[in-house]
């Protein structure tokens, strides 16, 4: 939903206008932005009154989009000794997929090879397996 601010937390009550994809209100005392970090949440309130509770995972994630036909009808969730995976369906011919990584990787020390390789591995049970679209 794209919103913007019709008024702000520092006065009585928040409201929200929402402009797409339909025009709507949310009047409420309080509004939780869960959007992520980079979400339109964070940036509409202003720092003197916004609080954050962050947290620092001891992990972080690689993702990739790639066309690629349907894996299966569901979405997958693996864990692994090596880290947890992912596979999320976007589209009969596209999908989002997941690793779990050190927070100190680098893209550029993910190779096609590395990832794809990775994959297998960590979903490769009970007769499912991956594929690389360019294979």
């Amino acid at each position: 939903m794209a919103a913007q601010w019709e008024r702000g937390c520092w006065c009585q009550h928040s409201l929200v206008r929402s402009v797409a994809p339909a025009p709507g209100r949310l009047n409420r005392q309080f509004v939780a932005g869960c959007d992520g970090f980079h979400g339109i949440c964070r940036a509409a309130l202003p720092d003197s009154v916004r609080r954050e509770y962050p947290r620092i995972y001891p992990f972080g994630w690689f993702g990739i989009l790639t066309r690629a036909p349907r894996s299966t009808p569901e979405l997958i969730y693996a864990h692994h000794e090596r880290g947890f995976a992912l596979v999320s369906t976007r589209s009969p011919a596209l999908q989002r997929m997941y690793l779990q990584c050190d927070p100190a990787d680098s893209v550029h020390a993910w190779s096609d090879d590395r990832i794809w390789s990775e994959l297998r591995a960590r979903l490769a049970t009970r007769g499912f397996l991956p594929l690389n679209p360019q294979s």
